[in-house]
């Protein structure tokens, strides 16, 4: 399968958590093995919570100085940001002096209270996290969720650029998966307001389907919506039908570029996009390969 802007490093790897909810040990053997893959260009970070980090350490073997184990770091939880956001880099900090310095702290992920975020929390939570993006979920039904942006927006604008958001697309019961309108939403949002996200959750496979009782939503349709919508060629109504779109057909990924149904995007700006529509998290790393592996339904060669 031949790299794509879209898709290059796309895939975070999150085999620690459901449904896989892997051993630890498990996990790092399967990553260890992916990134030695034909298709390991599509994969990102380990995904691992702060205070499971010392259990790499009998595993420096896997990684090296010239390719450090790369990580997303979830802190702990707490009602203050900064100080959850503070002990996770102590915590990294002393992980990486035992691990011999292998390891690369890429980003930091933290749930915030379902409330619009003071933009003091959000400097402080910034500045915490020194040089590493922190990225910060909201649900998408929280009814102040376009204020939430906009103040994350605003607070990057001030100089807390290492911000961005989170969305989870899914997990193991209906309620979990946003609707179309309020992942819809979200992208419209983080475009307008200038805001980096990733995803998580429910986006094993690229195009939108149903499985075992879900409606799941698609990484093509997600980050083809955000491309879109990045380059100016969307509107609520184009967002919500590339989200609601289930012809795999209708997609075409030639040329490096991204089009879906007539609307066309230069593989440029689809790298352009990519700056604001960061990574997924999944649990499986190949999970999302096996419909891609089908190129021929996106128009680029195997």
């Amino acid at each position: 399968m031949n790299r794509h802007p879209l898709l290059e490093g796309l895939v975070d790897y999150a085999g620690l958590f459901p449904p896989a909810e892997l051993p630890f040990a498990d996990a790092v053997t399967e990553y260890v093995t992916h990134r030695g893959e034909a298709e390991s260009w599509m994969l990102g970070n380990f995904i691992c919570p702060a205070g499971r980090l010392d259990e790499f350490l009998p595993y420096p073997e896997a990684f090296t100085e010239r390719a450090p184990l790369t990580l997303s770091v979830l802190p702990g939880s707490g009602p203050d940001l900064a100080a959850r956001v503070r002990e996770a880099r102590v915590v990294f900090d002393r992980f990486e002096q035992a691990f011999e310095g292998h390891a690369d702290l890429r980003l930091l992920e933290a749930r915030m209270p379902a409330a619009v975020p003071s933009p003091v929390d959000l400097k402080e939570g910034a500045e915490a996290a020194g040089e590493v993006s922190l990225y910060l979920e909201w649900s998408p039904g929280l009814p102040e969720l376009t204020d939430c942006l906009r103040i994350l927006g605003e607070a990057r604008t001030a100089g807390a650029s290492n911000l961005g958001a989170k969305i989870r697309c899914g997990g193991t019961e209906a309620a979990a998966f946003p609707s179309i309108g309020q992942v819809a939403d979200f992208i419209l949002a983080c475009v307008a307001f200038d805001v980096p996200f990733k995803a998580t959750a429910g986006l094993h496979h690229p195009v939108r389907h149903d499985r075992d009782g879900f409606t799941m939503h698609g990484f093509l349709n997600v980050f083809g919506a955000t491309v879109l919508a990045q380059a100016g060629k969307s509107d609520p109504e184009v967002c919500a039908a590339v989200l609601a779109e289930r012809d795999p057909d209708s997609f075409d990924l030639s040329d490096g570029g991204f089009s879906w149904r007539g609307h066309k995007v230069s593989a440029d700006r689809v790298r352009d996009a990519r700056s604001l529509a960061h990574a997924f998290g999944s649990c499986s790393f190949i999970e999302p390969r096996e419909d891609l592996a089908a190129a021929r339904w996106f128009g680029f060669a195997r």
